[in-house]
């Protein structure tokens, strides 16, 4: 999955790829911990919105 983001605190463009693994590494004040937290509001959301529950059935 490939994330693009825009305008994000001191981002002005930044884009990255997810794998199995992903480690997002920089100096001080570069906007690491934005891009992390936009990445976890997208996924949550994700996951909120189009996860379907499944009910167990009772025998």
């Amino acid at each position: 999955m490939q994330i693009h983001l825009h305008r994000l605190g001191p981002l002005q463009h930044a884009k990255f790829t997810l794998g199995d693994l992903t480690v997002i590494c920089g100096n001080n004040n570069t906007g690491k911990t934005y891009a992390t937290y936009a990445l976890f509001g997208f996924l949550s959301f994700w996951q909120d919105a189009f996860s379907i529950p499944i009910q167990a059935r009772q025998l």
